[in-house]
């Protein structure tokens, strides 16, 4: 309906904050589960694009932290939830509206985290000043 588009219109208008695609698509004003939503071709609900903001927001800080035990898990994690709703997608179609490409591309990232922060070594300069009287 009209009003409905005008509705995603007027809420797509956020002046200076950031709110991500899928929530602008999805709201928060209903269920979290519903609607579904297509974002980049990929189906979406509300829930999924909280738990995707908030593992982008963990990964972030661990690289901005440059800890290698974080990006090593958060990478970790987010293969074996790809992995899992690569597997058993129809699982989670009425949760998280997940399409099991969708799913299987988290998987493949999450193994590029975790294999660089355990395999690109890290060189760090120490420097030692001795001081003669």
């Amino acid at each position: 309906p009209p009003s409905d588009r005008r509705r995603l219109r007027r809420r797509t208008k956020h002046r200076g904050r950031f709110v991500p695609h899928h929530q602008l698509r999805a709201g928060f004003d209903r269920d979290l589960m519903n609607p579904a939503v297509d974002v980049l071709g990929f189906g979406h609900t509300a829930l999924l694009g909280l738990i995707e903001v908030g593992a982008g927001l963990l990964l972030l800080a661990a690289g901005v932290t440059r800890s290698r035990q974080g990006a090593t898990f958060f990478g970790t994690a987010l293969f074996v939830a790809g992995l899992v709703g690569g597997i058993q997608t129809e699982s989670f179609q009425r949760s998280l509206a997940l399409d099991a490409a969708w799913a299987w591309l988290l998987a493949i990232a999450g193994a590029v985290i975790a294999l660089a922060a355990l395999l690109v070594p890290r060189y760090e300069t120490r420097r030692t000043v001795y001081r003669t009287r």
